[in-house]
């Protein structure tokens, strides 16, 4: 009996070191880590300007007005206008709910300022 616990015992070893993810010849094994410190250089804003009015054309109006005195101030911060990216503007009506009648248009404009 003993004798097949022993003959076992080798057998089942010897499974466990063909397992093993080593090489059984010579071998090197590295590891590391690294860090990488930079300071950014670019900033992204992104900005939303909305407005309610009571017809479209006001709330358009008003969200350009804001929108070129945005731009009017951009001089100010070292930022030159050809690093503004201005979207299309949108409007909507502004619905209430639960009446659902129309008393408002939405106006409104996404702009990203890069520096």
């Amino acid at each position: 009996m003993n004798y097949v616990s022993l003959f076992a015992f080798l057998a089942f070893a010897s499974f466990v070191s063909a397992n093993t993810a080593l090489p059984d010849n010579r071998h090197i094994v590295v590891t590391g880590e690294a860090q990488l410190k930079a300071k950014p250089d670019i900033a992204v804003i992104n900005l939303e300007v909305e407005n309610l009015q009571v017809s479209s054309l006001d709330a358009k109006k008003d969200v350009d007005n804001r929108i070129n005195s945005f731009l009017a101030s951009l001089p100010k911060f070292n930022i030159d206008e050809k690093n503004v990216s201005a979207s299309s503007i949108n409007t909507q009506p502004s619905i209430r709910i639960p009446r659902a009648i129309n008393s408002n248009w939405k106006a409104i404009q996404l702009t990203a300022v890069f520096k």
